[in-house]
């Protein structure tokens, strides 16, 4: 470490800036940075049930929690809106599984989760996959790593500057309209801290960092 501040090579990198809203609608919304990534869904629900089964070790905690949730895998109705880097709007409002924002290509051990990633390109690669359907999810596993998830039918992969997710609650509902907004958990840079709804906005080569 001493060697890499000496030396004094340095790069930017970008920052995500995560605003949840306050409780009183009358206050600031909450803000937590990020520098790696951010799930929810499916993906975030994998981390609480890990943390239920601390008795285990590590790995194994992980990789059993990873198996409940694709096996009994649900997906949640939501509005995702995103913009891209030319100022273009996209919203999409159905059912998705989970939703992983990455800002470098890698995630775990060798997945090629955001195989387009930059870490300073000032965009968010924004990975949507919408079914649940067990077998499609042991494919997403499977391909992840060599990176060919992304042309799956079921995924879609857009770089974006911001995007906001607002899940909805459908239980007992009959129309769109008879829904409310679903606090869900979000996992940040791999602690579970904060709760749908949200917005993600990078902020480009904000953080400059030693190599």
């Amino acid at each position: 470490a001493v060697k890499h501040i000496i030396r004094g090579i340095n790069a930017p990198i970008d920052i995500f800036q995560v605003s949840l809203p306050h409780p009183h609608m009358d206050k600031e919304p909450e803000v937590i940075y990020s520098f790696n990534s951010l799930h929810w869904g499916l993906a975030s629900k994998v981390n609480v049930t890990a943390e239920r089964m601390r008795w285990m070790g590590k790995a194994i905690r992980y990789t059993t929690a990873a198996l409940l949730e694709l096996i009994h895998g649900k997906g949640s109705f939501a509005t995702i809106r995103m913009e891209d880097k030319d100022g273009n709007i996209t919203e999409y409002k159905e059912e998705f599984c989970l939703a992983i924002a990455n800002n470098i290509k890698t995630a775990a051990k060798g997945m090629k989760m955001a195989p387009d990633a930059l870490l300073n390109d000032g965009l968010v690669d924004l990975l949507l996959i919408r079914s649940h359907k067990t077998r499609n999810l042991m494919h997403v596993f499977g391909s992840v790593y060599k990176g060919t998830h992304t042309d799956l039918s079921y995924v879609e992969y857009k770089q974006v500057k911001s995007f906001s997710i607002t899940p909805y609650d459908t239980t007992g509902s009959t129309t769109d309209d008879d829904v409310e907004v679903a606090e869900e958990l979000i996992d940040i840079d791999g602690e579970l801290k904060g709760s749908t709804p949200f917005t993600c906005d990078v902020i480009p080569r904000c953080l400059r960092v030693l190599l």
